[in-house]
């Protein structure tokens, strides 16, 4: 994906979906492209924006019907390089209805949001980079693990209409309310657990797919997936990824050693895989480095966004060199 590539002699390079742009190259986007698309609609470069030249923009935004901010997002997403399948798809489901009415103003904002006891609906653009390694066609059933509000669910019965999608939230609360979204959109042929069941797996699941740590489940037997099974799911650092990240960054500052990073177990500094059974084991194909799968804000009201004094992990640090801008 063209526009999604940081480079630092400090690190690999990786995907930095959506870097925190500073002073000087805000100015430089929003001399090329419009206002959307110069912040990505992204809190933090919109806090900059209106910093730096009021808020003007913030309150037009704020303006928009739903669907005209679905399409700015959707044009976010096409400059990030998706490909039509992944935006036909995002559009195709509104994550407006997805959200808490009280959070509607920021469903189509590239952040987290808050949904129900203490779980959140993941980055859009996160979802986004999920759909866009999804194969055309699945061979089995697909298993989501981490279905949430039933966003990214809904996102895959447009994809796959006639394969049996099960799904899978611990959280009793949140699995709910996925229900009653699917269900009060008309989502059909889904099948939903709150606890996991070694009957749901088997030679019969062609796709799996999931955003909780760790991503291995007790009591699974991988050898046991259809060959051909795609799996996306996020990953600790290895060894050799956390020492490629800088000593003086956050990442090492906050844990100390390999060791202390491990068992802290946290989906806040992880990766984002690819792979593919090959009938004996999963070879990884793809990975996504620095995904953060929980942002949160301190203020959630629409007349500001306050990302400050939060666990927000930066996507780039102050080293990142954003190439092909």
């Amino acid at each position: 994906m063209r526009l999604r590539s940081v480079e630092s002699p400090h690190r690999p390079v990786f995907a930095g979906y959506l870097p925190r742009f500073s002073s000087q190259e805000l100015d430089a986007r929003l001399l090329r492209v419009p206002w959307h698309l110069a912040t990505l609609l992204y809190p933090p470069n919109i806090l900059l924006h209106i910093d730096k030249y009021g808020s003007d923009r913030w309150t037009d935004y704020l303006g928009l019907s739903s669907g005209s901010r679905l399409a700015l997002h959707l044009e976010c997403l096409r400059s990030l390089g998706f490909s039509q399948k992944t935006i036909d798809a995002i559009g195709l489901v509104d994550r407006s209805r997805f959200v808490p009415a009280t959070m509607e103003w920021a469903a189509h904002l590239n952040w987290s949001i808050p949904i129900d006891a203490g779980s959140c609906l993941s980055n859009p653009v996160l979802v986004s980079a999920m759909t866009e390694w999804l194969p055309d066609l699945i061979d089995g059933n697909i298993i989501e693990i981490g279905s949430g509000s039933g966003f990214h669910t809904a996102i895959l019965r447009h994809l796959y209409p006639d394969n049996l999608i099960i799904t899978y939230e611990a959280n009793r609360a949140v699995s709910e309310l996925g229900c009653r979204n699917l269900e009060k959109h008309g989502y059909s042929n889904i099948v939903q657990h709150t606890r996991l069941a070694p009957d749901d797996f088997g030679r019969q699941t062609g796709l799996r797919i999931e955003t909780r740590m760790p991503s291995i489940v007790e009591g699974v037997d991988f050898d046991n997936l259809r060959p051909e099974c795609t799996w996306i799911a996020p990953r600790l650092l290895s060894q050799g990824e956390y020492n490629a990240f800088p000593s003086n960054g956050k990442l090492r500052k906050t844990f100390t050693s390999y060791g202390e990073y491990a068992l802290a177990n946290t989906s806040r500094e992880c990766v984002l895989h690819r792979s593919v059974h090959d009938g004996e084991s999963f070879v990884e194909l793809s990975r996504l480095y620095s995904v953060v799968f929980v942002e949160q804000l301190t203020e959630v009201t629409p007349g500001k966004i306050d990302p400050q004094n939060t666990e927000l992990d930066k996507l780039i640090n102050s080293n990142g060199k954003m190439v092909q801008i």
